[in-house]
């Protein structure tokens, strides 16, 4: 008996104890992150001599929660950010680059496996970037990187049940031997008289220094494919008087920005370059230019601008032309977005505007645009979220407004309906000016003042208004007679009637001797319990 309990015991050491030892010895060891490396072909188009091409890694972009929460809950709200509509390599640093030798040939050793961004540029023939490569462990063919995006572009395009032509990367057709092809920079300035198509995975310098203009002038064709990049010098823009066609692919942008940055500086093998280091001047005084226009007697194929990027201008795009649709495109870092004057109507939907920082302009501007629909879109970090100005009367309904200081400003006679949108985290939502009447409905406002009213007539019902400062805020005006409110059945997250006095700023706030100037807002009945069908449907 004594025996078997001296074997139990014996066997009990060994099924606890030794693995505890193990795992303790395991632990005290030091664990190499795994690496690959990643090796291919680069050419640059017609060239012997195919040394000195960049190839980096680059850590994937972060993506903004926010965005992506929103992207989420309302899928149909302006564009689902992704590697493709996030990344620019100016902004990063590369995690590891090398040079291709006289035949093309790179390899890049050591890389911690995991997902990058890849870029091939070299001076005077651009970049192209190839996004969300998989480093695995051993042996990476950019080849098979290639294969696999042509698969995801492949799927996109058959989801979406369109035509589509597959331009991840472009092979040269002299050389098969290459796994990516650059292309030389074409540089255009002055009066163009003649048909251009700006291609895929091409580069089009715009402009030069001491000119302010290019211009394609009436007449002319411009086509604009997916995956085209057109990059304009400072203080100069892109002026089209002829007809344009540009319509891009979701995961193949056509892409306006500016040059600012991109030329190399040093050919030595610090390489201490600019691109590297981007720096971007985004003073109004830079800004002067670096424009795209469409003018007043151009015209644009299937009356379409679509799935283009716009970023680091004065505008990122100022239309002109009658009854354009503007769709499934982003407006970014700039002074002004998405900017349309002195035309009958002007649709836009499913925009992401983001950082428009001139509190001038805004991510949507209409001035003097007598009808339209603004819907869809996704507005981020901007000064004035939407600008309504001048007789304009567009619908303003289902966008998503965050983070702004002033979510939509109206001015100057402009009368719109705005109704289903989402308002959140910002100063101001609505701030109405100079005799402009817009009909409020059925919006969630959430920011520190719900509505700003400066002597002007609106209604505003059925509205969820959530706000620390004001709910609805009239402004003294030191002529005229003060204009009453029209704010019944609003729900003001409280029910409690004195509370919602202290959100209303009217004329029960002012001295009684300045009272005739400003009006009162009649809010009662008010709801009890939340608008069940506001904010984005």
């Amino acid at each position: 008996m004594r025996k078997n309990k001296f074997y139990i015991l014996h066997f009990t050491f060994y099924i606890i104890f030794i693995p505890i030892l193990l795992n303790l010895f395991g632990c005290s060891s030091t664990t190499e992150t795994p690496t690959g490396e990643l090796s291919g072909i680069v050419h640059l188009e017609n060239q012997e001599d195919n040394s000195g091409i960049i190839i980096a890694l680059y850590e994937l972009a972060t993506l903004d929660t926010t965005i992506t929460r929103i992207n989420n809950q309302y899928p149909h709200i302006g564009i689902k950010i992704t590697q493709h509509t996030e990344f620019d390599h100016r902004f990063q640093s590369p995690v590891k680059y090398t040079e291709t030798d006289t035949e093309g040939n790179f390899l890049i050793e050591k890389i911690p496996v995991g997902e990058y961004n890849v870029v091939a540029l070299k001076d005077s023939f651009g970049f192209k970037y190839l996004l969300e490569v998989e480093i695995n462990k051993g042996d990476n063919l950019l080849a098979d990187q290639i294969k696999k995006e042509k698969v995801r572009s492949k799927k996109v395009n058959i989801r979406e049940n369109r035509s589509f032509n597959l331009y991840p990367l472009t092979f040269n057709p002299s050389n098969r031997t290459s796994d990516l092809v650059l292309y030389a920079e074409h540089h255009l300035s002055g009066d163009i008289t003649d048909d251009w198509v700006f291609e895929t995975d091409h580069h089009y310098i715009i402009g030069e220094e001491g000119a302010n203009s290019t211009n394609f002038t009436p007449g002319t064709n411009l086509e604009i494919q997916p995956g085209a990049i057109i990059r304009i010098e400072p203080a100069n823009d892109l002026k089209i008087y002829g007809n344009l066609f540009a319509q891009g692919e979701e995961n193949n942008m056509f892409w306006i920005t500016t040059n600012d940055g991109f030329a190399l500086t040093d050919f030595s093998s610090n390489f201490q370059f600019s691109i590297f280091n981007f720096q971007f001047d985004r003073s109004e005084e830079f800004l002067q230019y670096n424009s795209l226009e469409l003018s007043s007697i151009s015209s644009v194929s299937d009356g379409l601008i679509e799935w283009g990027k716009f970023d680091l201008a004065n505008t990122g795009l100022l239309n002109q032309v009658n009854n354009l649709h503007m769709q499934n495109g982003i407006f970014r870092d700039s002074q002004c977005g998405f900017y349309s004057t002195g035309v009958d109507s002007t649709f836009c939907s499913n925009l992401l505007s983001e950082a428009i920082t001139n509190d001038s302009n805004a991510g949507i501007y209409f001035n003097q645009v007598s009808n339209g629909v603004i819907e869809k879109n996704m507005i981020n970090e901007c000064e004035n979220g939407i600008k309504i100005k001048t007789y304009s009367n567009p619908v303003i309904k289902n966008n998503c407004i965050i983070n702004f200081n002033i979510g939509v400003v109206f001015m100057y006679n402009s009368l719109s309906e705005i109704f289903f949108n989402e308002f959140l985290g910002g100063f101001c939502c609505m701030s109405i000016l100079s005799n402009s009447h817009p009909t409020i409905f059925s919006n969630n406002l959430n920011a520190d003042i719900g509505i700003y009213n400066y002597y002007t007539y609106i209604n505003i019902h059925n509205n969820n208004i959530n706000c620390e400062i004001y709910a609805i805020q009239l402004e003294f005006a030191n002529y005229g007679i003060g204009v009453d409110i029209d704010a019944v059945n609003n729900y003001y997250y409280t029910i409690n009637e004195q509370e919602i006095q202290d959100l209303i700023h009217d004329k029960n706030d002012f001295d009684e001797f300045q009272q005739e100037h400003i009006g009162e807002v009649f809010y009662n009945p008010f709801l009890i319990q939340e608008v069940s069908n506001s904010g984005i449907q």
